[in-house]
Order: structure tokens, then sequence, then C-alpha cells
């Protein structure tokens, strides 16, 4: 039960700074090219990308913040654990997602880094039995 615990922190963790990473990313990518006369970062529909992606990374950092002081103090945590690692993927693969249209058609090379981060984002949506078999088992542990 610890290790499976401390596997649904890592995964959160992990796709909280791949979150993070691919916004940076896109931040400055957005900074430096200039569509129609002006950088891309002052459009709002850039900004509006990069607020979204930075809301859902922040909310799952302090779900996974959140978890981990729950395990540290000894009480029950999986649940938030799970909770953590759904919204943490989630926001990674949003925020990728954004970044690799914030960066056009550059965003699917691999110099420019975010499709890793995409990539990444969609592997670890699938570990543990996949993000849904995880909801599953979240609503089964709180309906039971």
């Amino acid at each position: 039960a610890r290790a499976e615990l401390a596997g649904f922190l890592g995964v959160a963790a992990a796709a909280v700074g791949g979150a993070h990473g691919a916004i940076a990313a896109a931040k400055k990518h957005a900074g430096e090219r200039i569509a129609f006369g002006k950088p891309l970062l002052v459009q709002d529909a850039v900004q509006r990308k990069l607020v979204e992606s930075a809301r859902g990374a922040s909310a799952a950092q302090q779900l996974t913040w959140h978890a981990a002081r729950l395990a540290d103090l000894g009480q029950e945590a999986v649940d938030a654990a799970i909770e953590a690692r759904i919204a943490a993927v989630d926001a990674m693969v949003h925020a990728s997602d954004e970044a690799i249209q914030i960066h056009g058609g550059f965003g699917y090379t691999v110099e420019y880094h975010v499709e890793r981060h995409y990539r990444d984002g969609k592997t670890l949506e699938v570990l543990d039995g996949g993000s849904g078999k995880l909801r599953d088992r979240l609503a089964a542990m709180q309906f039971a």
C-alpha cells in the first residue's frame, strides 16, 4: 500500500513538473515568435491558453502537496494521491497540447521539446491501469 501510494505521488509530481516544463517552453517560444508584427505572447488567445494551462498545473500541484502532506502525517492518503495523480496527468496533457498548438508546426519537432512533454503525459495517462480505471477506483472508494 505504501509503495502504491508513493507511485501515485511520484507520477503526480512528475506530471506537475512536465506541465510546468511545457508551459515554460510555450512562453519562451511565444515571446520570441513574431506573427502579424508582434510576439505571439501579446495575443489574447495565446495568453488564455497559457493561463488555463498554468491554472491546471497549479491546482494539480496543490493536490499533490496535499496528498504528500497527508502521507507524511501518517493519515489515509490513497484517495488524495489518486486525485492528485489524475489531475496532474490531465494538466500535463492539456498544457503540452496547448504548447504544441502555440508552437504551430514546430510543436511536433524534437528540437522544441514540447512533443516530449506531450508524449510523456500520454504515457503517464496509461500507467496504473490508466486514468479511467483510477477514476473508477476513486468512485468505488468514495461511494462504496
